[in-house]
């Protein structure tokens, strides 16, 4: 993967870097907000586990490659 793409290919999510580390951050706080409702039954609350999964499953269809 080009890094220098990386800020054009990951909306709704923005890369932050850090000194030591990065963050990958959600602009859209409503994104996907649907998910988390319909899954209220199953303890999905929309917390940050549920973000991680939710970035992971974004990232997993759109970059198979790197998954």
């Amino acid at each position: 993967m080009n890094i220098e793409n990386f800020k054009e290919i990951i909306p709704p999510f923005f890369w932050v870097k850090h000194e030591n580390s990065c963050s990958i951050c959600l602009s859209d706080l409503n994104f996907q907000s649907q998910i988390f409702q319909s899954r209220v039954d199953e303890s999905v609350e929309g917390n940050g586990y549920d973000w991680a999964s939710l970035a992971s499953i974004y990232v997993d269809k759109q970059l198979p490659e790197i998954g």
